[in-house]
């Protein structure tokens, strides 16, 4: 896993759609109609998490007003804050 980076990526337009009071949810069900290797998987989901790294980000607040919201990566690579910010 990649060390956390310190500098927060920020969120697109698109991004508040997905964020704050009144948000998008998001949700996926995924159905195979054959079994997967649960190994394989594993192994999938971590190169995943290495090579895309918004997908194991946290949503953050900038501290500032002015400025904007942003995801940082999660040093354990997970997201750990599921809070969503009001606007």
């Amino acid at each position: 896993m990649p060390e956390a980076t310190q500098q927060p990526a920020p969120l697109l337009p698109i991004d508040y759609i997905f964020t704050g009071v009144g948000a998008y949810p998001v949700e996926f069900v995924f159905y195979y109609d054959y079994a997967i290797d649960a190994e394989r998987f594993t192994l999938v989901l971590k190169k995943t998490l290495t090579d895309f790294h918004l997908v194991s980000s946290q949503l953050q607040e900038s501290g500032d007003a002015n400025a904007a919201h942003g995801h940082r990566v999660a040093g354990s690579g997970r997201c750990q804050d599921r809070r969503l910010l009001s606007f």
